[in-house]
């Protein structure tokens, strides 16, 4: 019998229903743990077999136990309003890419994105004088500019998935824009999933808060579930075949978010 993609991403959906509720302690009696740290340990039980989960201790692997900031963030459920999610986080991707991006590229200057496009799907831009109709989040490479649906599809993702599935999908149209500022010459799936391993990675500067003196960004309890639900739930007709299955991009932004940027490069 032999799994396939489809079944495996059945498989990390049922365990995403059954995660701990945004904040529990991981020394609660009843806690199961987090949706990212479930599916991480789902992930390497079918990548490394029985004998690597024999090898589970307590705090090996390490837990993502994250608190609430404060009682307001408590009281929202850990999300921030739409619109400062699409002000904001875009802002922040720009701090994070002038910072890693000389990191990555030999010491070479991040150049910022020319421009961001929150469209009607109604009326959407063109890019390189094309349409883009069908197309509800996109780099334009061309044009140097990020595009997304903000009437029907971005409003979606964040009332079912949260702030951070709006952030993580904006976070992997920054990661092509850093790849084509880099002359990546990989194919159209290894750079989805290396914009996917850059957004992870990005979630870690947030976690981390490495970037004290220029960001003000934190994470919230829910957060990492909230990204990885929206990689794994959130696309287009074809997009399986472009960006990879949900398993493996999955994978893929778990090992930026534990492992860095320089990561990314290696996948």
């Amino acid at each position: 019998y032999k799994v396939n993609n489809g079944q495996l991403d059945e498989a990390l959906a049922g365990i995403l229903e059954l995660r701990d509720s945004p904040g529990t302690s991981k020394i609660d009696p009843n806690a199961h743990g987090s949706g990212f740290d479930r599916v991480g340990a789902f992930q390497d039980g079918y990548d490394n077999g029985p004998t690597a989960c024999k090898a589970y201790r307590d705090d090996n692997p390490v837990v993502i136990e994250l608190p609430f900031n404060d009682a307001q963030d408590q009281a929202s459920g850990g999300d921030m309003p739409y619109d400062s999610v699409i002000n904001g986080v875009p802002y922040d991707l720009e701090d994070y890419w002038s910072q890693v991006y000389p990191e990555l590229t030999d010491g070479q200057k991040w150049v910022p994105v020319k421009g961001l496009e929150p469209f009607n799907p109604a009326s959407p831009p063109l890019c390189g004088g094309k349409p883009t109709t069908g197309y509800s989040l996109f780099y334009c490479v061309p044009d140097d500019y990020i595009g997304w649906d903000n009437v029907d599809e971005m409003p979606t993702v964040y009332k079912q998935g949260g702030d951070f599935a709006v952030a993580t999908l904006l976070a992997t149209q920054y990661a092509l824009a850093a790849m084509t500022r880099a002359n990546d010459q990989s194919d159209e799936k290894v750079q989805s999933l290396r914009g996917d391993c850059f957004a992870g990675a990005y979630t870690a500067s947030v976690l981390l808060q490495n970037r004290k003196e220029t960001s003000s960004f934190q994470v919230s309890p829910g957060d990492l579930d909230e990204a990885i639900t929206a990689l794994l739930v959130f696309r287009g007709d074809g997009d399986v075949e472009r960006q990879g299955a949900g398993f493996e991009r999955i994978r893929h932004y778990r090992n930026g978010v534990i492992e860095g940027a320089k990561a990314c490069l290696k996948d």
